[in-house]
């Protein structure tokens, strides 16, 4: 859930408040400083009691809370999801002055309401005549995602709510700009050891590094590694320094543990690296080689993938999961969102093979031959991305040999542009014949440039691309 101040009018200047208010501009209202607003989580009745819960972070004067910021209603830092099927609450009250919290005792009848039986007063006392006939316009959005397959979800994850009340919840691609490199470090990568710099080798770095540890690149890194770098400490979090992108790592990494998380590096170049493949970031299907343990809860976020000029003719992967594994466990819980896949493309920005419950949203992915390809089972959602000008598909999808003939659901591939769309590229693909005795592939809600329906895909049968947006959402 998200508030957004997106406007304070004026609305013209009462004699009253001219006396005091010198100001009368489209957005210079004083509304915001002295209408107060409580929200709680509520049983129903409308009555904040004293059995309940206030929400801090949006309770207070607009101004100062209503600032776009994702609140968590539940995500994984509380490990609890909303139950399908149930009903929940938020309740809400306001004041025109000083507000102050007097919870009331719990009713057993959620009668609701009564003079006095609020759960707050009201002091609306006091010279605040500048605020007369001024408005508040405020954006408000709420935000699901499933959570099975996506236990590693945070709502902090999303970029602001940053609304002028056109729909901006429901903004396209990378928001590198969002990235807030770490304060503090467990260990420095750079140049030269010295100062901040406590290695000058990743690799060094992460041998030397803790489960949980976090890993920095400085942007003087030179490289001196011999790729690929092997990730292989559980709740390890490698991370830029700097501005998303400036540390530049010329090599790939092998993801060998669960809870890896990859931020605000850019990715200049792929290593061959396991099972054929060529790749800036490898994902390996166990928590440990040899382990039969499922790895989970992989993050790739806020990174830069920029394809060098043989990329595709290298049939280089922006990021793969294990490439012929079917007797190993499947991969889950994976997240790519906010980077950018481009430079001269890659032959696949993204690749999930024997990979199971991943999320890929506000990417820009463009100039590639396939964006994304899926040839495993689906369970996952890609949402939010902006497509352009990828040669062969923006989307492939297909239930894998490795995997069997099923494909365990139906791969959800909502609000997203696609740019140009046509015929023969940057659509969405469906290979193979449904195991589901329907559309494999919800596609709906995505916007596509200029494009009539049965050209969006090979297979309309098993995509289903209606119904779709009108014009563009915009772009962060």
């Amino acid at each position: 859930m998200a508030f957004d101040l997106t406007g304070t009018p004026e609305n013209g200047l009462t004699e009253p408040e001219g006396d005091v208010d010198q100001t009368a501009g489209a957005d210079e209202g004083e509304l915001q400083d002295h209408l107060s607003f409580l929200f709680w989580w509520d049983d129903g009745d409308n009555v904040f009691e004293d059995d309940e819960t206030v929400i801090e972070d949006l309770s207070g004067l607009p101004g100062s809370v209503f600032s776009g910021e994702w609140l968590a209603i539940a995500d994984s830092n509380n490990g609890q999801a909303l139950e399908g099927g149930t009903t929940h609450y938020v309740g809400k009250g306001w004041c025109f002055g000083e507000m102050t919290r007097t919870p009331a005792a719990q009713q057993a009848n959620n009668d609701g309401p009564t003079p006095g039986n609020t759960g707050f007063e009201c002091d609306g006392s006091g010279d605040h005549n500048a605020a007369q006939t001024d408005g508040i316009e405020v954006d408000v959005a709420f935000q699901a995602i499933q959570s099975r397959n996506n236990d590693t979800f945070l709502c902090s994850s999303l970029p602001p709510l940053e609304g002028d009340g056109g729909g901006d919840d429901e903004n396209v691609g990378a928001l590198l700009s969002a990235y807030v490199a770490p304060e503090v470090c467990n260990a420095v990568v750079g140049d030269a050891i010295g100062g901040q710099i406590t290695h000058t080798s990743i690799q060094t770095a992460i041998d030397d590094a803790s489960e949980d540890g976090l890993v920095c690149v400085d942007s003087t890194y030179a490289g001196d590694d011999t790729f690929p770098v092997n990730v292989d400490k559980t709740g390890l979090t490698i991370a830029g320094l700097g501005s998303a992108g400036d540390a530049n790592i010329p090599g790939g990494f092998f993801i060998d543990a669960s809870g890896v998380t990859v931020k605000g590096l850019e990715f200049t170049d792929f290593s061959f690296i396991a099972s054929s493949e060529d790749a800036a970031i490898y994902i390996h299907n166990e928590a440990g080689q040899g382990s039969n343990v499922a790895l989970t809860g992989t993050t790739i976020i806020y990174n830069i993938f920029t394809a060098p000029a043989d990329a595709k003719s290298e049939l280089a992967k922006g990021v793969v999961t294990e490439i012929g594994s079917g007797a190993t466990p499947v991969a889950t819980s994976i997240d790519v969102m906010h980077n950018v896949f481009g430079g001269d493309g890659w032959r696949q920005a993204m690749f999930f093979n024997t990979a199971s419950g991943y999320e890929v949203a506000f990417n820009d992915i463009y100039g590639n031959d396939v964006g994304v390809a899926n040839d495993g089972p689906h369970n996952g959602s890609i949402h939010n991305n902006d497509f352009e000008d990828n040669v062969l598909e923006a989307v492939g999808a297909a239930p894998s040999a490795e995997n069997g003939t099923g494909n365990n659901g139906v791969l959800a591939v909502n609000m997203n542009n696609f740019a140009p769309g046509a015929t023969d590229g940057n659509d969405v693909n469906w290979y193979g014949s449904s195991v589901l005795g329907g559309a494999d592939v919800d596609a709906t809600n995505n916007w596509w440039d200029g494009d009539i329906e049965a050209d969006r895909t090979n297979d309309v049968t098993e995509v289903d691309t209606s119904s779709a947006e009108v014009s563009a959402f915009p772009e962060n």
